[in-house]
């Protein structure tokens, strides 16, 4: 009787033992096979960024009634070097199919004593996703980058060029204080790439001006960038923004180097 109470004592012990092997071994399956969450019908995301580019201004016009042609260039080593550059923001979104961007930014170019050349930039965009295939949505990664996404765009572009240069006279160095705003109408794709889950490559690339009203003959920018979601909201991106512009034959510009940021996705 005593061996019998101790065999199913002993048979109770090993039969809890094993039903707690078998739920520790399985709830890790359980896990894994939690139902990803639905698809959203919306992004958010916003960034800050420093930008330090290379500059190149051509500038023509009269100066105490003669003409004057002056190219001021500054390239990314000395740019680097002289501390020149700025930053800005920018606030990308999508609804269902709708997309749409922000990005303000200012950067300022002293050229050696001769001068400086400062930019206010403010582009908004609005357009429709044409092509979107998107990633398997898991527990994991709930929101993934798209494996692929195409977006056709249009919009405009503020711009303000505040350019503070010396001219060489006959009869000495003149100082040229040349300040102008205007906007050009664009249009633009937006290209995105997923690599993996959380590391995304994308573009947008704009043309525009088109001589209408105080708008550049010709204006055209790209912007990629390389974005790594490294925490759940946190993304840590690197990129390349040049921006062109050919205002009515008198002035030219370049804008062009390299840009780190970090943003936030809702």
């Amino acid at each position: 009787m005593h061996h019998d109470k101790m065999r199913r004592s002993t048979g109770a012990a090993a039969w809890t033992a094993a039903c707690a092997i078998a739920l520790a071994f399985s709830a890790p399956a359980g896990v894994s096979s939690a139902e990803p969450p639905p698809p959203r019908d919306w992004d958010l995301s916003m960034h800050l960024y420093g930008w330090i580019p290379a500059t190149d201004l051509e500038m023509r016009g009269d100066v105490l009634g003669g003409d004057f042609d002056r190219n001021y260039n500054k390239d990314l080593g000395d740019a680097f070097e002289d501390l020149d550059g700025g930053g800005g923001g920018d606030m990308q979104f999508r609804w269902k199919r709708l997309v749409g961007m922000i990005d303000g930014a200012w950067v300022q170019n002293d050229f050696n004593g001769d001068g400086y050349f400062t930019n206010s930039i403010i582009d908004g965009k609005l357009g429709v996703r044409v092509v979107n295939l998107e990633r398997e949505r898991t527990a994991d990664y709930a929101n993934p980058a798209p494996r692929f996404a195409l977006d056709v765009l249009g919009g405009a572009r503020y711009r303000r060029a505040e350019m503070d240069v010396d001219v060489n006279t006959p009869i000495g160095d003149v100082g040229i204080q040349k300040d102008r705003d205007w906007v050009d109408a664009v249009v633009g794709l937006g290209l995105t790439v997923g690599i993996l889950p959380n590391l995304t490559l994308s573009a947008v690339g704009d043309y525009g001006g088109f001589d209408w009203g105080n708008s550049s003959h010709r204006t055209w920018s790209v912007n990629p960038r390389l974005t790594f979601r490294a925490w759940e909201h946190l993304d840590l991106f690197v990129g390349w923004k040049y921006l062109n512009d050919d205002h009515d034959g008198d002035l030219d510009m370049d804008l062009n180097g390299p840009q780190a940021g970090i943003g936030y996705a809702f």
